[in-house]
Order: structure tokens, then C-alpha cells, then sequence
């Protein structure tokens, strides 16, 4: 960066993330409890047969009844009484309770057995390795480009480090960025010679006065772009009989406010004000934009977009 009388100069031209709940849905089979059989009287009453009328249907036997042989006599009517019923032992594990140590015996170890602990079920952690985060995207309001213009006189008064904004690396793009600083932005390539600025308008001799409406801010136009302004650089010499010189370009305040605005916008005045920042013109379709950025050696995300580029502002 190379300061040319009280201009600043800023911007080059070189293409440059199982949980799973085990339901033990213990299905219960509903088991009716099995019923109590009460004491029986000391006579039962023998009731009358039925008449056969098929096979039994009484598949369901809650307890087993085992009853005496009838007696000799069979002319009675009475019946012994039910000596015995057995019923069934439920199916339940035996407990035991454990024996007293004896007298100078080492108590024994308990015997409860414990259940093993399910495993922890623990939720993957889900990464994405090289995932970048999402540049914010601002596109300059007016409000912008009025505190643009603000910190625009203080930065070209040198009260900043410097802006550089390179250009797009294919020709292509940079050609269509051209046309579009040439239309909307009052991009106007002009010949330096440290104490003068040159024109290829003015009368010979006389060198070029910026109007009111010029940035601060004055481009250093060096390698391809250079290159394309070569032939306009000569003329401009040849005119004002000139020998040396810098190719250099100027463009409007209010272009260097929006931008100078969306870029406090998007990272802080302060931070515009304090630190060198560098980025690149992008051609994204049918928009102008400026992204890459980087805040000192740091990169940051972000772009700005200078609106459509056959429309301007």
C-alpha cells in the first residue's frame, strides 16, 4: 500500500452431531389365584346323579380331590367323611432359611444371589468431522452505508490499517466485474505520479482534480489489471508528456460507504477500524459479492452482497 498524497489506497487487482428403553412388559398371564378350599363338614351330602347327556366339557380342574373307597355297605347313604385333600403345592422356589453358625464358627457368606445389572445404554455421539459454519450474509442498507460514510473520512485520514479486496481469478469474472465497478461504482483508472493524478481527459499539462463525490480511498491497481490498463496508462503519459508513474483508480464515496458499511456491519466498526482486512470479489450468478475474508492472519466467514450486477445499489 503506497500512500498517494491524502488518499489511501486499499484493494489489489492479482487474482490472489440408542437411547433405547427396554420395556420388560412382564405379560402377565393373569393367573387367577388359586382358590382356598375351605374345611370341609363332617358329612357330605351325596347329590343325585345326573343323567349322562355326553362327555364331560369340564376341562378345568383348579384343585385335585382324592376321596376314600366307598365302604362295604353300600345300602346307606351317608359317605364317610373326606379324610384328606390334597392340594397342590404352588410353584414357588423353596426358602431356606440359613442355620445359626455354630460356636466359634466363621459366620458364613450370605447366599443372595445377586442379579447382574443391565448394561448402561449409552447414545452415540454423533459428530461431523470438517463441518463449516454458515456465513452470515449481509447485504448494505442505507443505515449502513451512512455510518460507512462515517468511518470512510476516518480511514482515509489514515485512522486504520487498510481494506484490501482482490479480484476474481478468471478472466470472465473479472471482466464482468469491471463493467460493474465501471457503471455503478465510478471505477476510473488514472495515472499517479506521487504529487499529481493524471487523466486522459484534462487539457495536457493539467492534472486530474477528483470532484467532491471520490472516495478517500484510491486503488492500487497492479498485475492483470495492470496489464489491461497498459494501453490507457500510455495515452495518458504520451498526453501530459510523463515519464513513470503508478496505475491507480478511483471510485465513488458512495460505494466505499456501503461497503466500508456492510463490513462493520458484519464484523464490528471496531474491528474494521483496528485491523487489516482483506477479501475477494466474487461473481455468484447475478450478484457481486465479496466473501474470503480474513481479519489480520485469522480467516473469517462472512460475505457481503453488493446487490445484482446489472442493477446498481
Amino acid at each position: 500500500m503506497r500512500p498517494v498524497r491524502a488518499a489511501r489506497i486499499f484493494e489489489l487487482g492479482a487474482p490472489l452431531a440408542m437411547a433405547a428403553t427396554i420395556l420388560v412388559a412382564a405379560v402377565s398371564q393373569n393367573r387367577a389365584p388359586a382358590p382356598t378350599v375351605a374345611d370341609a363338614p363332617s358329612h357330605i351330602a351325596r347329590p343325585e346323579p345326573a343323567a349322562p347327556s355326553g362327555p364331560s366339557v369340564d376341562l378345568l380342574h383348579l384343585v385335585s380331590i382324592t376321596l376314600p373307597p366307598l365302604p362295604a355297605d353300600t345300602g346307606g347313604h351317608a359317605v364317610e367323611p373326606v379324610s384328606e385333600i390334597s392340594r397342590p403345592k404352588p410353584n414357588t422356589p423353596e426358602l431356606t432359611k440359613p442355620a445359626a453358625p455354630k460356636q466359634g464358627e466363621a459366620t458364613r457368606s450370605s447366599t443372595k444371589v445377586t442379579p447382574p445389572r443391565a448394561p448402561a445404554i449409552k447414545a452415540p455421539t454423533i459428530s461431523t468431522p470438517g463441518l463449516v459454519p454458515v456465513a452470515r450474509v449481509v447485504r448494505p442498507t442505507r443505515r449502513d452505508a451512512r455510518d460507512g460514510a462515517v468511518l470512510l473520512e476516518a480511514m482515509a485520514r489514515g485512522e486504520a490499517p487498510g481494506i484490501r479486496i482482490d479480484w476474481p481469478a478468471y478472466r470472465a469474472d473479472r471482466d464482468t466485474l469491471r463493467a460493474y465497478l465501471t457503471r455503478c461504482a465510478g471505477w476510473r483508472v488514472l495515472l499517479s505520479t506521487g504529487e499529481a493524478l493524471w487523466s486522459l481527459e484534462e487539457e495536457p499539462g493539467t492534472n486530474w482534480t477528483p470532484p467532491q463525490a471520490t472516495s478517500g480511498y484510491m486503488r492500487q491497481v497492479t498485475g492483470t489489471e495492470e496489464t489491461v490498463a497498459s494501453e490507457l496508462i500510455g495515452r495518458i503519459r504520451q498526453r501530459h508528456d510523463l515519464t513513470g508513474g503508478q496505475t491507480v483508480a478511483v471510485v465513488a464515496r458512495a460505494f466505499d460507504a456501503r461497503l466500508i458499511g456492510g463490513l462493520a456491519n458484519l464484523f464490528g466498526a471496531e474491528t474494521v477500524t483496528k485491523n487489516q482486512v482483506s477479501g475477494r470479489y466474487v461473481i455468484d450468478g447475478s450478484s457481486v459479492q465479496v466473501s474470503g475474508f480474513r481479519i489480520g492472519d485469522r480467516a473469517v466467514p462472512g460475505v457481503i452482497d453488493l446487490g445484482r450486477i446489472r442493477q446498481c445499489g
